[in-house]
Formats: C-alpha cells, sequence, structure tokens
C-alpha cells in the first residue's frame, strides 16, 4: 500500500488556529476516498509562516517534508489547497520538477492530482491565481493603512510605555 502524507499551513496568527487541523481533515477524508492511510509521523505543518518566498527558509514543516518526499519516505502527498504548499512561482516549479522526477503522486482537496494528464497546467494556473491574490491583499493592506493614517490614526500599537488616548477624551 502506498504511503501517504500530508502537509497544512496557516500563513498568520490572525487565522483560525483550527485550520492546521481542518486542513488535515480534509486530507484524511480525500485519503480514505482514495483508499490510503495518513501516517501520522509524516504530517507535517507550519503555524503563522507566510507561503512567500521570505518565508520558506523559516517553514520548518515544509523542509522536513521536502526531506522527506527526496527521501522517497511517502508516496502519496496529500494537501487541502495546493496553495499551501507555496505561494512562490520558483518555489512552485521546483516542486513541481521534484514531483516529476521521483514520480510523487500529489493530490489536493482543490482539484489536483497528478495522476491525471495535464496536471501542470491546473497546478501552475493555481499557483498564478495565489501570487495574484498575495499581491491583492498586500495592495488592500498598504491602502488601508494609507487611509488610517490619512485620517490621523495609528497603525500599531504604541511605544512600550504609552497608551492611545481617543481625541474625544482629549
Amino acid at each position: 500500500m502506498p504511503i501517504a502524507s500530508a502537509y497544512a499551513r496557516v500563513s498568520s496568527d490572525d487565522q483560525n488556529s483550527m485550520s492546521i487541523e481542518d486542513q488535515f481533515r480534509r486530507c484524511q477524508e480525500i485519503a480514505a476516498a482514495e483508499g490510503l492511510t495518513l501516517d501520522a509521523s509524516l504530517l507535517f505543518s507550519d503555524y503563522a509562516i507566510t507561503g512567500k518566498a521570505k518565508g520558506t527558509v523559516k517553514r520548518v514543516g515544509y523542509r522536513r517534508l521536502l526531506d522527506c518526499i527526496e527521501a522517497r519516505e511517502c508516496d502519496v502527498l496529500i494537501v487541502d489547497e495546493i496553495c499551501r504548499l507555496t505561494r512562490h512561482m520558483t518555489e512552485s516549479s521546483r516542486l513541481m520538477d521534484l514531483v516529476k522526477e521521483i514520480g510523487l503522486r500529489v493530490i489536493s482537496h482543490d482539484g489536483i492530482d497528478t495522476n491525471i494528464k495535464g496536471w501542470e497546467m491546473m497546478w501552475a494556473l493555481k499557483m498564478i491565481m495565489a501570487h495574484a491574490e498575495v499581491e491583492s491583499t498586500s495592495d488592500r493592506t498598504k491602502r488601508g493603512m494609507i487611509g488610517r493614517l490619512i485620517n490621523g490614526y495609528q497603525i500599531a500599537p504604541p511605544p512600550f510605555g504609552y497608551r492611545c488616548i481617543p481625541r474625544s477624551a482629549r
């Protein structure tokens, strides 16, 4: 029987702390539907770390997953969404090459199955969309911060020893 692993990641601590558990639950659903068993020692995760390039080096769970794949300790990788693995185009391409080289089967809840012809195009399209979402979110966040500053609000907590006093209380 093929050995199955899974990976889950949340980008920030603002996200639901149960999200990693929710992702693993969906991975388990995929495994059951495919007649696979997830090995508990092959469940990898990263909490509150971005999937962009700057976060890759900090993602211990992801690096352990890559070591596992390269050592051929698993035959199947299951993820909730392919963007949980990475949101960086270069890293995504490197991972795709590794998957093809090793013959690893990757299955995601969002429709990727490397056993199905044309999976590379679907993977690439999902990575383009994930990258665009990161950029869009960044732009919206900056726009909101600038708006708050223009209106006289702080965008960060006050320095240690200081406190905020609302304008109406002055």
